[in-house]
């Protein structure tokens, strides 16, 4: 195998075609292999199979989140992924594990009839509601949404809910809205969310809307001590 002393001996007798002594370029290309083949290659060669099928592979999905923050499971198994969000996060609180099936008894509804009251991803309400019977109605429920604090929220709705004047429970203040003759709510504020609690009924003739908030009230009270405030 030729050195390296012969090979540049070689490059140096190269004269051009003016007679001139010179390293002609193809000298030097021709030289360039014997140094690259002196050169050893470390590791195990891939196929391309191997890479293509490891790009291939599915990324695992992460299980969507069941219980909250104690633990406690849903009383159902939701689909979305997240129904825990930027849009509900004010308050630890939730409502589907908060409740006791006894309370929603006591209201005359079906603990069995429990639903999510999130219709899509990403909803800011996170709750739930319980039905009185098959026909859906009436039905109580609670959810958890990001608010501003009850007063402000208030003077941003003046226009959309008709507003009682506020209670006192527990030395909290709770205020009364409906946004029609169907349905009475109730806001507690907890953290940086309202807690909203709804008494509705859609049979005809519906209830007087006093006997409506009276619901939506007893409900509140009947829940309030597992707020956090």
């Amino acid at each position: 195998m030729p050195t390296l002393h012969s090979k540049l001996q070689t490059r140096t007798m190269v004269r051009s075609s003016k007679g001139k002594s010179g390293p002609a370029l193809f000298a030097v290309s021709a030289f360039i292999p014997v140094l690259l083949s002196g050169c050893e290659v470390y590791g195990t060669a891939v196929s391309q199979e191997s890479i293509s099928a490891t790009l291939a592979q599915p990324t695992p999905t992460p299980p969507i989140r069941q219980t909250d923050t104690q633990g406690n499971f849903l009383p159902f198994q939701t689909t979305f992924p997240n129904r825990w969000n930027t849009n509900n996060d004010g308050t630890e609180y939730e409502p589907c594990t908060a409740v006791a099936e006894t309370t929603v008894s006591s209201f005359g509804a079906l603990p069995s009839t429990v639903r999510d009251v999130a219709v899509a991803n990403f909803q800011t309400a996170r709750g739930c509601r319980w039905y009185f019977g098959p026909s859906r109605t009436p039905s109580i429920s609670q959810s958890v949404g990001n608010a501003p604090p009850i007063t402000e929220y208030k003077e941003r709705l003046a226009t959309t809910f008709y507003w009682f004047p506020d209670q006192q429970f527990r030395g909290r203040t709770v205020a009364i809205g409906s946004l029609g003759p169907d349905v009475c709510t109730t806001f507690v504020r907890s953290g940086n969310a309202n807690i909203t609690s709804s008494y509705s009924d859609l049979n005809r003739p519906t209830p007087p809307l006093p006997t409506l908030c009276a619901k939506a009230l007893e409900f509140t009270r009947a829940t309030i001590d597992k707020m956090p405030p």
